[in-house]
């Protein structure tokens, strides 16, 4: 079976608790997301190993 991918990354995000979110790295390829910063969210935590993404527009990146 054939899956269809979108042509635009998705971003994708819940809120874990009190100012921690959990989501898609996809936003983080050009700028960090406005909708984001709309939230107060201010840093990134990347847990990938092969492949970090320094987002554009974070005051932290881990």
């Amino acid at each position: 079976m054939q899956r269809s991918h979108p042509h635009t990354p998705v971003l994708d995000y819940h809120l874990i608790t009190a100012g921690i979110y959990i989501g898609t790295n996809q936003y983080c390829q050009t700028h960090f997301d406005k909708r984001l910063a709309k939230e107060g969210i201010t840093a990134d935590i990347s847990l990938e190993e092969e492949r970090l993404d320094a987002p554009f527009g974070v005051d932290f990146f881990i």
